[in-house]
């Protein structure tokens, strides 16, 4: 049986599959925060009123878990606005 490749065989797809996750991700989230801002208006500060929902995710239950996901969700468009994971582990990430 062959042996299981090393991490840095597949790091370079990892960053660039990392690089345009997050360019959709991002696109994704603006444009999410342009359609508020046209159902809603904006005020004088470019702010909107809109009501959200907030929900959270965790990989175990309770204070032993390693790794969160928080998201933002209008309730107004039915969109995400924001997505956060967390992580108690500190890696170094690739930079994009």
């Amino acid at each position: 049986m062959p042996q299981p490749p090393k991490p840095k065989a597949h790091s370079s797809d990892n960053k660039a599959l990392l690089k345009a996750a997050k360019a959709v991700a991002s696109q994704t989230l603006n444009d999410a925060q342009k359609e508020i801002h046209h159902l809603k208006g904006k005020d004088v500060e470019g702010f909107s009123n809109c009501e959200v929902s907030c929900d959270g995710t965790w990989q175990k239950r309770g204070p032993s878990s390693l790794n969160d996901c928080v998201a933002v969700l209008s309730i107004d468009a039915g969109k995400c606005f924001d997505v956060e994971v967390l992580s108690k582990v500190c890696q170094d990430l690739p930079k994009t």
